[in-house]
């Protein structure tokens, strides 16, 4: 479901996880609109990072990790805040391993 802007806690994305494993980084990097946004990794419902991370336009920015376990059935999602523009130039990557 599109959600427009301004972006105000919305999360925008979840996975329901298929196994255990591990959170091994989570990156968010945008080329230019998404500047000021902040995004928020969370596991079922609660953040999973030290502090959300901010968009940088041109820059990667990497995530602080404050826990990493996740089980199956487990539910990441992505919390989108602070931002008026638009998100379709950015680009989070949440890294894990099985």
């Amino acid at each position: 479901e599109y959600v427009s802007p301004p972006y105000n806690n919305e999360v925008m994305f979840a996975q329901k996880m298929p196994a255990s494993g591990t959170i091994t980084g989570v990156q968010a990097w945008c080329f230019s609109g998404a500047g000021g946004f902040t995004v928020d990794l969370l596991k079922n419902g609660t953040t999973v990072l030290t502090a959300p991370l901010a968009f940088v336009i041109n820059s990667v920015e990497e995530g602080t990790l404050s826990s990493t376990a996740f089980s199956a059935g487990d539910v990441l999602s992505l919390r989108f805040a602070n931002g008026t523009g638009d998100l379709f130039s950015a680009s989070v990557s949440i890294l894990v391993e099985y």
